[in-house]
């Protein structure tokens, strides 16, 4: 069953997550085509996001949980599976993504919507742990991800790209960094 929860305890009482994206494609294309800091923190979202067909592809075998006002898009969170980059023993096989977008950036919507999605994603995958990748100097993303539970588990250099920082959710026996 799909959660669709209201928010009730945050200001704006109409704020609702759900797991149904489609009628939020348009602005997920906006978004990433115009949003200055999201290209420049998610610079491949421009290419995974540049029109429908694009977005229904990378987004079809991928979990997709959004917040949104009545009709506007606050935020996106999906979990794919995808091989981790560290070369550690038992990987977790799922990972993260968030999106915030304008104006719903910095109103204190992201800890309370990630910790909902979070805990239903692992509650319908038994417990499963996560891992997720940012750009190691993204400081708040960084805050939000310990603010909500992931534990820092070492960073790597891909090619043509800055130093990412790879953080766990749900997996407490490997050293944190």
């Amino acid at each position: 069953m799909p959660i669709v929860e209201r928010l009730e305890h945050l200001p704006n009482s109409t704020l609702k997550i759900s797991e149904e994206y489609r009628e939020f494609l348009p602005s997920i294309i906006l978004n990433s085509l115009n949003d200055p800091l999201l290209r420049s923190i998610t610079p491949r979202d421009a290419e995974r996001f540049r029109d429908t067909e694009s977005a229904l592809a990378f987004l079809g075998d991928r979990t997709v949980y959004t917040i949104s006002n009545e009709d506007t898009l606050a935020g996106l969170i999906w979990f794919s599976e995808k091989k981790w980059p560290l070369n550690l023993p038992n990987s977790p096989r799922f990972t993260y993504a968030i999106r915030m977008y304008k104006p719903f950036r910095g109103a204190g919507l992201a800890a309370p919507f990630s910790t909902k999605v979070v805990e239903d994603f692992t509650r319908k995958h038994l417990g499963e742990p996560l891992w997720l990748e940012t750009n190691s100097d993204n400081a708040t993303a960084i805050h939000l991800y310990e603010k909500t539970g992931w534990r820092k588990r070492g960073e790597y250099k891909p090619e043509e790209h800055r130093t990412r920082l790879v953080m766990t959710y749900g997996l407490e026996d490997y050293k944190t960094i």
